[in-house]
């Protein structure tokens, strides 16, 4: 079942056979395991999570779940006969949370600044760019992309987020200006030699998008970029 499903989803149904007929085929279900080890190896109440319906064998929710804190339940379920309790089977219950799109990514820092020479050629690295994500798989797989802020103006991530979907249609925005970012390492270059009797500084965005499904999310910090008078060698 995913995380973050509403208390009451339904996980699944148990059914018991039994020959006889009548009152005398009536079973009972029970949830006989009460612990469970979450990730952090304490262990918690399953009655605090499930509940199974005594008549029909049903199970499902008492709360909402959260991969990142624990991602499998496991218990056991009792069938018993109603009319003579010695009469008894039990099986195990393995429970998956599965991961949805709930974290975003977060870059490594609230904001970059690089200095780099005047005169280097194109394809100079300048620095990289990491991020994280607590979601698993394809909800934490990053593409990098670079978005023009010359103003400095403070914009949330959701208005950039607005460009992202744009230039998906065009698979574009690695460059900015004379910078280029790698969608896949985070790497960032100059794509050729920068003069800074023109232009000393440059203030931009780069964004990191998690490709989550079925929406991804998006996180940005402002890039400051300083020239730097080049060197001179006597």
């Amino acid at each position: 079942m995913n995380e973050n499903e509403n208390p009451g989803s339904r996980v699944g149904q148990i059914q018991a056979n039994d020959l006889d007929e009548g009152d005398n085929a009536q079973i009972i279900y029970k949830i006989l395991a009460t612990e469970s080890k979450r990730n952090d190896r304490k262990s918690m109440n399953i009655l605090e999570k499930f509940k199974i319906d005594p008549q029909t064998g049903i199970i499902t929710t008492l709360s909402s779940f959260d991969r990142e804190t624990q991602d499998l339940y496991t218990f056991q379920v009792l069938a018993e006969d109603k009319l003579d309790t010695t009469k008894r089977d039990t099986t195990t219950i393995i429970v998956k949370i599965e991961d949805v799109n709930d974290n975003k990514p977060i870059l490594a820092q609230s904001e970059y600044a690089f200095s780099i020479e005047e005169g280097l050629f194109g394809a100079t690295k300048i620095g990289t760019f990491k991020a994280t994500d607590a979601d698993s798989e394809a909800n934490g797989i990053f593409t990098y992309r670079l978005f023009p802020n010359e103003s400095g103006e403070i914009k949330d991530d959701e208005y950039y987020n607005q460009f992202w979907e744009l230039s998906n249609q065009y698979n574009s925005q690695f460059t900015y200006n004379q910078f280029y970012v790698n969608p896949t390492t985070g790497e960032l270059q100059v794509t050729s030699q920068l003069n800074r009797e023109e232009k000393s500084s440059y203030v931009f965005k780069v964004c990191v998008n998690d490709n989550g499904k079925p929406k991804a999310k998006i996180s940005c910090s402002p890039v400051y970029i300083k020239v730097l008078v080049q060197s001179i060698l006597f």
